[in-house]
């Protein structure tokens, strides 16, 4: 991660950068182009967006507790070089699986489906699962948006930290939530 081109030009994409009112500058429609129902809030689509333009070479994007895909394809949007570990918690894609249907749709709206690698399993297995697999590239932007009690949290991220690149951002979903700030503090 270019952790400083990030920091140096995250301002010039929103307005009032230091007041409460921040928001996000509008976006022109070729760099979002189609919608998915309920995009993902603005402020962290933005964020998300910038931050994989600055991923160095052999990083990915890695986002736990996808849902039906809205940050993940604000993420990857015009970024056809990136690839990208999506896992969603079985227990939230429900019995029937139609949030995975549903993501996979979304996905090939988008022609994003080759550059992601959907896992549905706990966030615990697949971490397993990656060390199991011995790979070279380095997460660069990982998106914790999965469960929202502390224990999840926590080990969210500190299952993640052997996969981090030296100079990757994290970031948590639901992060005006006190357990949210309290398990981001004790990591």
């Amino acid at each position: 991660m270019d952790f400083q081109r990030l920091i140096d030009n995250l301002p010039t994409r929103y307005q009032d950068w230091d007041l409460p009112t921040v928001r996000p500058l509008p976006v022109k429609a070729e760099e979002f182009p189609g919608q998915v129902d309920g995009i993902a809030a603005a402020n962290i689509s933005q964020l998300l967006n910038f931050a994989i333009d600055c991923l160095e070479s052999g990083e990915i994007y890695c986002e736990i507790g996808c849902l039906d895909g809205k940050h993940l394809i604000s993420a990857l949007i015009n970024h056809p070089d990136c690839m990208a570990y999506a896992v969603e918690s079985p227990v939230r894609v429900g019995p029937q699986g139609e949030l995975i249907d549903q993501l996979m749709e979304n996905l090939d709206r988008f022609n994003l489906q080759e550059q992601v690698f959907f896992c549905c399993q706990d966030t615990e297995e697949f971490f397993a699962d990656l060390r199991n697999a011995e790979l070279t590239d380095r997460i660069g932007v990982y998106f914790y948006n999965g469960m929202s009690d502390y224990r999840s949290q926590l080990l969210g991220l500190l299952l993640a930290k052997p996969f981090l690149a030296d100079q990757a951002i994290v970031i948590l979903g639901q992060a005006n939530q006190d357990m949210i700030r309290q398990a981001a503090w004790d990591f």
